[in-house]
């Protein structure tokens, strides 16, 4: 049985199991798994401390995730809008909701159907951890497509 040994490098866990000729990834690449034309999907869309506009990258994202899944029958898309836990709550609330309805926005400007769309926003719920620590990149939205082939 192989052991693996654990290293550190620049702050993240890496394992190490033996010579590189066992190992059959040998470059980063090799463990991107592609998906199918019609395949569900999930992602994050980042926003800035207090802000709800999509930032380029994030429109570029919905722009891409748009035409990579055209053609696809959207079933439904989940957005849930998400805050940090600084300020007020009511406020985090209403931001958490207002980003939500941006990543809708956008999505609908690409011509994805509005009625398949579930809103949600859980504000800063959530987003203090045991021992009194905020969650990491908290300001966001999470993105959860339900896709399947033309009929």
């Amino acid at each position: 049985m192989k052991r693996l040994a654990f290293t550190t490098l620049l702050g993240a866990a890496v394992a190490v199991s033996g010579c590189a000729a066992q190992n059959p990834f040998k470059r980063r690449a090799d463990l991107v798994v592609e998906r199918g034309p019609c395949e569900d999907a999930a992602f994050p869309i980042y926003f800035d401390k207090g802000a709800d506009h999509l930032s380029p990258a994030a429109q570029q994202l919905v722009t891409d995730t748009a035409s990579a899944l055209k053609g696809c029958e959207v079933q439904a898309i989940r957005v849930v809008g998400l805050a940090d836990a600084d300020g007020p709550v009511e406020l985090n609330r209403a931001l958490s909701e207002a980003r939500a309805k941006r990543v809708v926005d956008a999505f609908t400007a690409q011509g994805w159907p509005a009625p398949a769309f579930e809103v949600s926003a859980a504000g800063e719920a959530g987003a203090i951890k045991a021992g009194g620590r905020q969650e990491p990149l908290r300001r966001r939205t999470e993105v959860f497509v339900d896709v399947a082939e033309p009929r």
